[in-house]
């Protein structure tokens, strides 16, 4: 299993409260990245992923995806970021269907996810024309990140437990004079943004946002039309004082600032 794909099964598993089954074999030699199942609604997820740092590669395009292409060496990594790639090679394989079937998975049923690092305007068309959602891998680890500053959770998963000594290691560094003034600047130029909370029931906690923080989008989320079964989004709330009061009345067991927007909400 690949560390990107532990690192999306961790996310699935810590911050959704999904099941999961990673690399599920099929005949063929097809392998499934990974499945989940959210246990309170009965969702149920197809997840590929597919993540790459290099320039050329990062973003999922909408090219056409040619079979006799994708056997050649130097075409076969732009092959594989087409979403017509996933759409014929990993979700409508006929031994993968089969397979899906066997767990519990009847087609038209579950829904089908491509996680990558951004994707091309055109990607996110063809992709929703297939009924194929897009997660970017970049707003996954912020969420992560979100989820895992501030809590005094022990996490005996290896990834969230390498990634919690990364983020709070990153936290405690150093701040350079520029970035710190920065800051301060920013801060004095406040224009009274409103906030969010996105109140947790699975995993007993609600997080603070300003409504432009890139995990918020004014309440829609990283995920628009997703599952409320584990959570909702509150607001939006005009002053840090009312944040934090309809906060404090949700009664969960951390209150927390996201770490990326870095509301300030104390009394």
């Amino acid at each position: 299993m690949e560390t990107t794909e532990r690192i999306i099964e961790a996310y699935v598993r810590h911050v959704k409260g999904w099941a999961t089954i990673p690399n599920l074999r099929c005949a063929g030699q097809n392998e499934i990245d990974l499945i989940a199942i959210d246990p309170v609604s009965l969702a149920r997820y197809h997840i590929e992923v597919s993540i790459s740092i290099s320039q050329g590669f990062r973003k999922l395009t909408a090219k056409p995806f040619d079979p006799e292409k994708a056997k050649e060496r130097v075409h076969q990594a732009s092959q594989r970021k087409t979403v017509g790639f996933f759409a014929e090679r990993k979700f409508d394989v006929p031994t993968v269907v089969e397979r899906l079937g066997q767990m519990g998975f009847k087609p038209g049923e579950y829904a089908q996810v491509i996680v990558t690092w951004g994707w091309e305007d055109e990607a996110a068309q063809q992709a929703k024309a297939a009924g194929i959602e897009l997660w970017d891998f970049r707003e996954i680890i912020k969420e992560i990140a979100g989820t895992i500053r501030g809590s005094r959770e022990y996490f005996t998963d290896d990834t969230l437990r390498t990634l919690n000594l990364f983020i709070h290691a990153s936290d405690e560094a150093p701040a350079r004079q520029d970035q710190l003034e920065a800051n301060e600047a920013g801060a004095a130029q406040s224009t009274g943004e409103p906030f969010w909370l996105y109140e947790n029931w699975t995993h007993d906690y609600v997080t603070v946002h300003h409504a432009s923080c890139s995990f918020c989008k004014d309440g829609r989320g990283t995920h628009p039309g997703s599952s409320k079964a584990n959570g909702e989004w509150l607001g939006p709330f005009a002053t840090a004082a009312e944040a934090r009061a309809r906060a404090k009345k949700t009664k969960r067991r951390d209150i927390r600032c996201c770490g990326f927007c870095s509301p300030a909400i104390s009394d």
